[in-house]
């Protein structure tokens, strides 16, 4: 057993004023109800048969809005993306009365991005909405008629760049470049990052020498992706990419990036180190996360999806937010910071929703701007039905009758994650699968919604990458999956097809990851966290993959209770909290992944789980496969 850390993060609010009507019981009891809410761009929560539909005129053209009531929106001028909106209004609300927001701010009155529904208590809200390169507008709703309005814009427009993430370049073992890729609604001017060795003091400037990358509506596979309107496709501006090399090894790299003369704040690194057997580092990772509803005790979060009633988890993100920026912030300048994220699957869940893409990106930025942040596709991003001929990744999308690669993805078919992040490292198939390595562990990413069966393109890449690894240099391997190969959460009506998906996956793939040594396997789609022993064909064994299902940092969590009697591969399961894994390398000594996690926004995350993985005796002196906490 073992002493059991305990990482608290900073006490905040659990949400503004305005919500304080809206937070009654816990958390999971407001998941149960999320048949019945709405959560809009602006995060609020809407309980009920509320529907602005009923209580507005049946015309959807646009009128002229009066001033018989008094809104305001301050400061009227944003200085960046998510900073806080003071929305305000100087009458008591009545029976039906809604406030629009509205981006672009012409939008018709049903092509709001979110509402507010005014209560008889408060008469403001605080908001963060992300820079959309359009101002934003919202109009109070009585009785059907537009009785007052207000607008509110961001100081650099179009020019601002938002959604910034570093990546891995990844082109071989010894690479140390870094892309740094972000957004803005002009191409006017080249992308250009200014980067040195100390603060305020760019001695370095790297213009990009490539066009920047942008999607259509039409380049999505199916309804509603595809649809052009502020609840689906927005347009998306430009992704902007630079190449930072010649980077000094595990060095702090001060740098700021933009156009012309709009740069960003200061952001700062550290650059990846040199191969080395005996490193000893820190990476955190994660799948199944989504917008956060709240920041810093405001409301911010995830988009309207108007298609089928799809809702964002509330807190969950934020819980994993405040929990990873805490953790860097405590241990930065140390061997336990983390250098690198690895989010296995399912994002934003955008769901078609251009906006709620644009929020996550902001929401990630404090993070991916400060380490590398390494993605792979999951069923949200990627399954989709029809327009097979649009599909970026393969002409013959995998979609087995035992299976349930649905539509997922709401017809995006991974045209909004190939764009906005468009360099995985070149060494398989692009964004969908592909290998990279940091220090002494060399990463696998599968995805889990193409054809992994035997003998597939994929399989057999995933063959002759694991035969390839260098064991003396990287003593670690780690595959990562969105869907898991082991889970053993009870058979609800919707997991049955699920856990097929999953035993068809472990009966494909587990040969190559016994036979390649594999040391973890990471994986999500279930809400919830799991971690079996070493196990091979469901038993457990001295030397053989853990597998740790880690789909917890977000959205869900999952409700269905487990199996019974518990599977002897199975020896910590938990579907009660959000969280991440924050992940340990000592050398070619150890690997130990803690579960940190919380249920409750503002109140920290704990250490719920900890496992400590030693080298396999192949590739150290070490017989000792696995220690249990």
């Amino acid at each position: 057993m073992g002493n059991t850390e305990v990482h608290a993060v900073r006490t905040l609010p659990l949400v503004a004023a305005a919500c304080a009507g809206m937070v009654q019981g816990s958390i999971l009891e407001m998941h149960v109800q999320k048949g019945g809410m709405f959560v809009g761009a602006g995060g609020f929560a809407h309980f009920g048969s509320f529907d602005p539909r009923q209580h507005t005129s049946a015309s959807p053209a646009n009128a002229n809005c009066t001033t018989d009531v008094g809104i305001d929106a301050s400061p009227r001028v944003l200085e960046r993306s998510l900073d806080p909106l003071h929305v305000s209004w100087d009458v008591e609300s009545q029976l039906g009365d809604w406030i629009g927001v509205f981006s672009p701010p012409d939008s018709t009155q049903w092509d709001y991005v979110d509402f507010i529904q005014p209560s008889k208590r408060e008469q403001d809200v605080v908001m963060r909405l992300p820079n959309m390169r359009q101002d934003y507008e919202f109009r109070y709703y009585r009785a059907g008629a537009c009785v007052g309005s207000a607008r509110a814009s961001f100081l650099n427009g179009m020019l601002e760049p938002v959604g910034a993430h570093l990546h891995l370049a990844g082109r071989s073992t010894q690479d140390m470049a870094v892309w740094l890729t972000w957004q803005s609604g002009s191409n006017a001017n080249p992308a250009v990052v200014e980067w040195g060795l100390h603060t305020g003091n760019y001695t370095n400037r790297v213009v990009s020498d490539s066009a920047p990358r942008r999607y259509e509506a039409s380049d999505m596979c199916s309804q509603p992706a595809n649809i052009a309107s502020p609840q689906h496709y927005i347009d998306v501006g430009y992704f902007h990419s630079v190449l930072l090399e010649d980077l000094p090894p595990d060095t702090t790299i001060y740098y700021r990036y933009g156009q012309d003369t709009v740069l960003s704040a200061e952001k700062s690194f550290r650059s990846p180190p040199q191969s080395h057997r005996n490193a000893r580092w820190s990476f955190v990772a994660y799948g199944d996360q989504g917008a956060a509803a709240h920041m810093d005790g405001d409301i911010a979060g995830p988009s309207h999806i108007a298609w089928d009633n799809k809702t964002q988890a509330l807190f969950g993100p934020q819980i994993t937010n405040e929990g990873l920026q805490h953790v860097v912030s405590q241990r930065r300048g140390t061997d336990r910071e983390p250098r690198m994220v690895v989010h296995f699957g399912d994002l934003a869940y955008a769901w078609s929703c251009g906006l709620t893409w644009e929020l996550w990106q902001s929401q990630i930025e404090p993070i991916a701007t400060r380490m590398p942040y390494m993605v792979s596709v999951g069923n949200h991003e990627y399954d989709h039905f029809g327009g097979d001929d649009k599909d970026p990744s393969t002409s013959t999308p995998f979609r087995p009758t035992w299976g349930n690669y649905g539509s997922d993805s709401g017809g995006e078919c991974g045209v909004p994650m190939l764009n906005r992040f468009p360099h995985a490292p070149p060494t398989g198939h692009s964004i969908w699968w592909y290998t990279f390595s940091f220090a002494n562990v060399q990463f696998v990413a599968l995805s889990s919604e193409h054809d992994y069966m035997r003998g597939s393109e994929q399989w057999r890449w995933l063959e002759q990458t694991l035969k390839d690894v260098d064991r003396r240099a990287f003593p670690w391997l780690v595959v990562t999956s969105h869907r898991s190969l082991y889970n053993s959460e009870r058979n609800a009506s919707d997991q049955i097809v699920d856990h097929r998906v999953s035993e068809t996956m472990r009966q494909m793939l587990e040969p190559l990851l016994v036979t390649y040594k594999v040391n973890l396997v990471l994986t999500g789609h279930y809400h919830s966290y799991e971690r079996t022993c070493p196990v091979i064909n469901q038993t457990c064994e001295r030397e053989a993959p853990v597998h740790i299902c880690g789909g917890m940092a977000g959205m869900g969590p999952d409700s269905d209770g487990w199996m019974e009697p518990k599977p002897e591969w199975s020896l910590f399961q938990d579907e009660k909290n959000w969280g991440f894994l924050d992940i340990s390398v000592e050398g070619d000594e150890s690997m130990t992944v803690r579960y940190l996690g919380g249920h409750e926004a503002g109140q920290g995350v704990n250490e719920l789980d900890r496992v400590v993985l030693r080298p396999y005796a192949a590739h150290a002196k070490s017989t000792v496969a696995v220690e249990y906490v």
